[in-house]
């Protein structure tokens, strides 16, 4: 059995989104959703179409990619499972959430941007509701194995991303994508809500795993294909480098708050691409603090 591609149009700016699907005679595996639109409503509700019993895996909790969860929920033939570190965001939002409101006032962003950076944030997890029903991914390992997937903890973009090996294929979501810079998510930590989630340390840590699963076929959420790990980790690389050198003097002069408010024409006009902004620049003054760990992964 070979794995199959699904592709769906999102309304975000990274453009089309892809989906995965395996089928045998008796089940079929799911990788992924695609986003929460009417054409991909109708999409999986056509596909979807059967009474065989399905098994859901989400590569990580974000809108495009998870957006049709519910969908599965109200079926009794699937059973879903997502990682504890996707319930995390989940479960502790209201204490994450006030923490990294913290964290970006002690960064200089006034009380109002925080607000609506916080709004934007709370839309984005409770646009898709999340589901009543469903199996946690790392409390199930063997069930899973049996299914013939194993799974790997691959965080970076962001704090849950999980990277699913079945047949020699590499599910691998947004932790690897061609030509396209993944932004390192601000988060506060799993095991320490006091503390930000370092995307910088997690990513180099990710790009060891990746360079070890050379000969898989990667299968990626955005565009079509990846040529070769070694390429991706190259122009990721570059690209951190680049935006280092762009950013360098800014980043030893300035709080965040005045390094987005150099990198973002106003902020107040879109408060998620402000939160991006403000993502990328912890990301990049972790890398200037250490910059030969990156370097190491080449």
């Amino acid at each position: 059995m070979r794995i199959r591609k699904h592709t769906l149009q999102t309304p975000y700016p990274v453009g089309p989104v892809h989906f995965y699907t395996y089928e045998t005679d008796r089940y079929i595996l799911i990788f992924d959703t695609g986003p929460r639109t009417e054409e991909a409503a109708k999409y999986v509700e056509e596909l979807f179409d059967n009474k065989k019993q399905k098994f859901l895996f989400i590569t990580h909790c974000h809108v495009d990619h998870y957006g049709m969860l519910n969908f599965f929920e109200r079926r009794d033939d699937t059973e879903i499972f997502i990682s504890k570190y996707d319930l995390f965001k989940f479960d502790k939002v209201d204490e994450r959430l006030e923490k990294l409101k913290r964290l970006l006032a002690g960064e200089g962003f006034p009380e109002d941007i925080i607000s609506s950076v916080e709004g934007s944030l709370r839309y984005f997890k409770y646009s898709v509701p999340f589901p009543k029903r469903y199996n946690v991914l790392e409390e199930n390992s063997n069930y899973v194995s049996e299914l013939g997937i194993a799974f790997e903890r691959c965080p970076g973009h962001s704090q849950s991303d999980i990277l699913y090996k079945i047949n020699g294929n590499a599910v691998s979501g947004d932790i690897i994508l061609r030509n396209i810079f993944q932004t390192p998510l601000l988060d506060m930590d799993f095991y320490d809500t006091d503390k930000r989630f370092k995307n910088y340390d997690a990513y180099i840590n990710t790009a060891m795993k990746l360079k070890s699963m050379k000969n898989y076929n990667f299968l990626p959420g955005h565009r079509d294909y990846i040529d070769s790990v070694d390429e991706r980790l190259r122009f990721y690389v570059s690209k951190v480098k680049d935006r280092a050198a762009f950013l360098e003097k800014m980043c030893s002069e300035c709080t965040v708050y005045e390094v987005v408010k150099k990198l973002v024409n106003d902020v107040t006009e879109n408060p998620f691409s402000t939160y991006i902004k403000a993502s990328e620049t912890f990301f990049i003054k972790d890398y200037l603090s250490s910059p030969s760990k990156l370097d190491s992964i080449i």
